[in-house]
């Protein structure tokens, strides 16, 4: 669940907006998990104008006071890198992690804006992740060639990570 626009608190005071969501999603979490599934809460920070759950540490934070399996974080490299978010901030995170994207801050192609993935692909092979990783871009005139760049990229960090990153 990204979308920054739809979950915009308004006038509710955070405390509230953060109850609410808490209360909502830990109701809706046993749907997804009676289909096998997870619903995934993307933090997005808020140059994207997002006013609710800006950053890796606070979707974390929320996931975990939800509490229930049916939720979890999906941990997105654009708001990392937005944020300049330090690797124990996305270490921490990893055990609530139930998808990741690669991903450009405002969804550049991947790999156009010289943004460290070996960092993150680090952090979550150490941490023992091993869940899908997708590429999350716009579309732009050479998709192609920025598809070819993405897979490479993705191939070169993402799918076999090295030691010696």
């Amino acid at each position: 669940y990204g979308a920054p626009v739809t979950r915009d608190p308004g006038p509710v005071p955070t405390a509230d907006a953060w109850a609410i969501a808490v209360e909502f999603f830990a109701g809706v979490a046993p749907i997804f998990e009676a289909a096998g599934a997870v619903l995934a809460f993307e933090p997005n920070p808020a140059a994207y104008n997002c006013r609710f759950v800006t950053s890796t540490p606070e979707a974390y934070r929320l996931v975990a006071a939800i509490n229930r399996p049916g939720v979890r974080v999906n941990l997105d490299g654009g708001t990392i890198f937005l944020n300049d978010e330090p690797a124990s901030e996305i270490a921490s995170a990893i055990p609530l992690v139930a998808h990741v994207h690669a991903s450009e801050p405002h969804l550049a192609p991947l790999g156009s804006t010289g943004s460290d993935h070996s960092r993150i692909a680090r952090v979550i092979a150490t941490a023992g992740y091993d869940g899908w990783c997708s590429v999350e871009m716009r579309s732009q005139e050479d998709w192609t060639g920025n598809l070819e760049r993405a897979a490479r990229l993705m191939h070169r960090f993402y799918l076999a990570p090295s030691p010696q990153l």
